[in-house]
């Protein structure tokens, strides 16, 4: 489960590609050399995702686990977590125009809202932030360089085809991090937390 972000981002691939909605790009294997390049990168780099995941998994969670209980608090972070990153997306986005803004950000609040569950799920198992701001930092690097960049609406990545659908962070992405998410919401039965 540590790895789902980089498990997600290889089933939307394989999806955009079984569904002929992708194309690997001319310079697919150059890419995927600097892609496989990103992933120590990210560990590295983690520290942005640090940040983030304090705040949100690190601070807030476990204050809200202990007055609302693990489910409930998990769901208040992820609407609050999703409404932090609204004007963030809103502005990225609005280079395609306005309408796709909107399309966009309510697309990707979405997504971030089941991410949620995911990176909760990890920081829960761990009982700190570093996996999980680890995954997060990988997630924004690698989902880039594979499936192209939905606030630049551009695709140098190993996968072209239409960013709102093969995106991590978009249709596809949608379905996959739903679909861990559940997992995830399943699992916090069976996590004996300090805090809840």
């Amino acid at each position: 489960m540590f790895l789902y972000p980089i498990i997600i981002i290889a089933l939307c691939s394989v999806l955009a590609l079984v569904t002929k909605q992708g194309a690997l790009s001319a310079n697919w294997s150059d890419l995927l050399i600097k892609t496989i390049g990103l992933i120590p990168l990210s560990v590295i780099l983690f520290v942005i995702g640090l940040t983030e995941e304090y705040g949100w998994r690190g601070y807030l969670l476990p204050r809200w686990c202990e007055r609302y209980g693990l489910k409930k608090a998990n769901i208040m972070v992820g609407i609050i977590w999703a409404m932090y990153h609204f004007p963030y997306l809103f502005i990225l986005n609005l280079n395609c125009g306005i309408w796709s803004a909107i399309e966009f950000t309510i697309l990707q609040m979405l997504m971030i809202f089941m991410f949620n569950f995911g990176f909760s799920y990890l920081y829960l198992l761990s009982q700190n932030v570093i996996l999980a701001s680890i995954m997060h930092i990988l997630w924004n690097n690698v989902n880039v360089q594979v499936l192209g960049d939905t606030y630049r609406n551009t695709q140098n990545s190993i996968i072209l085809g239409n960013i709102k659908v093969i995106n991590g962070e978009c249709f596809y992405g949608l379905i996959f991090t739903s679909i861990f998410a559940i997992i995830a919401y399943r699992k916090f039965q069976n996590i004996k937390s300090t805090f809840s």
